[in-house]
């Protein structure tokens, strides 16, 4: 895990404070959730709103076109 940005990439986006870049969720980051702020210090393996989202990644349907069996 990195503990600080590679070169060129120091400080925190545009119009947000640096406390608050700083915290945001893997997920956010990735856009796949609109707002979420890490509360466990980015330990993932322990977190239980990482370990939700994984399950509900991996029960979306394949991409074979075809509905998700239940």
């Amino acid at each position: 895990m990195l503990t600080k940005p590679p070169e060129g990439l120091s400080g925190p986006p545009a119009g947000k404070p640096a406390e608050e870049s700083e915290r945001e969720c893997v997920w956010m980051k990735a856009k796949v959730v609109n707002f979420k702020m890490c509360d466990t210090g980015f330990d993932c393996l322990n977190c239980a709103f990482d370990k939700a989202m994984r399950a509900a990644w991996n029960q979306e349907p394949e991409t074979t076109g075809k509905p998700p069996r239940r």
